[in-house]
């Protein structure tokens, strides 16, 4: 008996030979009567005739955006998963013997256990493709070592399909030669069953801008994947996993060839070098000097003018206005090797370049693009002595706790690895890095870089400071 399923590009051949194997061929076999065994509604079929969309590669001379894949989730139904069938197991040497549903949340947990190979494959599809990913694909959150500057949320709100489940297949197609090497040898093998199938899955993809925080484009695609799809390094996928990944390797395949979605892969700067290696000229700034009078309370609503955070796409710190023209001071891990950043000032975000750091004394200088007017911090003449009041302000563990202030001492001035530093008792926690510290009269003397915690993360009140004159000689930066 042969079953004959048809596809866009070609026709499957099925049936059983006289020693009673099953058999697979592109061509039809002679003096045998096909059977046409798949009888789907209208609706169905034109799902699974949805034509192949070709994916437009990236050939910028300037490397693209990075990518990553950070999360395919499954759309929340109104009615109970379990009511929700999405396609049918079936057997029997023609494939017409049904044996049970496939249900939305059988679905959702068996590709939830899969999730960390579909994304290497996908990431795979990209790479071919001459886009910049990530080296690291081992989650969907933001742990790699490399920051993406966008983020790719994959749902699913529409999916169906059909598996057949066989044993003992040759394989006789040279077509089939790619996939049987290394999919179908493997299951022979094991001796387990090996799935064919087709499937259809409506995917809604959201473009997410990490440096910005916002969703920058949305749009929904479909993909399919037709009996003979295979994915050829899917070899450790079990069940209809192969099904799944080339329907939505299908539908990647569909958003990557929509120009205005390509448009947000471009970079607006060349990738940034590392300015710590960089050799930069002396650089005259207008810098306002404190007169050492004045009470920091009094001052304070001025002075929290002044702080700033520093928002990258891996996370954020802290900062302080210099000059009123719009340069800043931050850290440079802060920043690391960013062109651009966030900087967050008086609940108005703004685009910053860096324009110089020093990874050796840890310190960077900003500048915001487009800046009419704002309030600079006033800059100490005199080091503090150990013993007095300082005072850290900046935004620590989360950007909603900007303009946190905490109070400490100076506890020592000290020399390490051949570097000055203030250390102090004051609160520093992460996301304070790059904040300015302040003495009694509201004057900056360093910014704020690093911390000794506990294990679990607990402050043990020593924590440093970076001289503000050192910041300074640093960066070059000439002052009256």
């Amino acid at each position: 008996m042969l079953l004959a399923v048809s596809n866009n590009n070609a026709t499957l051949y099925k049936w059983v030979d006289k020693k009673g194997r099953i058999q697979f061929s592109d061509k039809k076999p002679l003096e045998i009567k096909a059977v046409d065994l798949d009888k789907k509604s209208h609706k169905s079929k034109e799902k699974f005739n949805i034509p192949n969309i070709k994916p437009i590669g990236y050939n910028h001379h300037i490397p693209s955006k990075i990518i990553q894949i950070e999360k395919i989730t499954f759309k929340s139904q109104k009615i109970t998963f379990d009511s929700i069938i999405v396609g049918h197991i079936y057997k029997g040497t023609r494939c017409n013997k049904e044996e049970y549903p496939i249900k939305w949340n059988d679905m959702n947990r068996k590709i939830s256990s899969k999730k960390s190979l579909i994304k290497k494959i996908l990431h795979q599809r990209l790479k071919e493709l001459n886009y910049s990913l990530l080296e690291s694909t081992s989650n969907f959150l933001y742990e790699e070592e490399k920051e993406a500057d966008i983020s790719l949320i994959a749902t699913v709100v529409e999916a169906e399909f059909k598996i057949c489940v066989h044993t003992n297949v040759n394989y006789s197609s040279s077509n089939y030669s790619r996939y049987s090497s290394n999919y179908s040898n493997s299951y022979k093998k094991k001796k387990e069953k090996i799935p064919l199938g087709k499937g259809y899955l409506k995917v809604h993809w959201q473009v997410f801008d990490n440096l910005h925080r916002k969703i920058i484009y949305e749009t929904t695609t479909q993909g399919k994947t037709n009996w003979r799809r295979y994915t050829k390094n899917i070899s450790k996928a079990e069940g209809f996993t192969p099904n799944f990944t080339d329907a939505l390797l299908h539908s990647m395949n569909a958003l990557f060839a929509e120009q205005d979605f390509i448009k947000q892969l471009r970079p607006l700067y060349p990738k940034s070098k590392d300015k710590s290696t960089d050799k930069f000229p002396p650089l005259s700034l207008k810098i306002s000097y404190g007169d050492h009078t004045g009470n920091i309370t009094q001052k304070m609503p001025k002075i929290k003018q002044t702080s700033v955070t520093v928002r990258t796409k891996s996370g954020h710190g802290s900062g302080f206005v210099l000059t009123s023209n719009g340069y800043i001071i931050t850290n440079q891990h802060v920043v690391e090797n960013n062109k651009t950043v966030i900087v967050i000032i008086n609940d108005q975000e703004l685009e910053a370049e860096v324009l110089r750091s020093d990874k050796t004394r840890d310190v960077a200088l900003l500048r915001i693009k487009k800046v009419l007017f704002i309030r600079a911090a006033k800059i100490s003449k005199f080091p503090p002595n150990i013993g007095e009041n300082t005072y850290v302000i900046g935004t620590p563990l989360d950007e909603a706790f900007s303009n946190t202030v905490t109070k400490g001492i100076i506890s020592s001035h000290r020399k390490l690895v051949e570097k000055m530093y203030y250390q102090t008792d004051a609160a520093i926690n992460k996301g304070n890095s790059g904040g300015a510290a302040f003495n009694d009269n509201g004057e900056v003397i360093g910014i704020a870089v690093a911390g000794v915690f506990t294990q679990s993360g607990g402050s043990l009140n020593i924590n440093f400071l970076i001289p503000i004159e050192e910041v300074f000689e640093a960066l070059l930066i000439k002052h009256d």
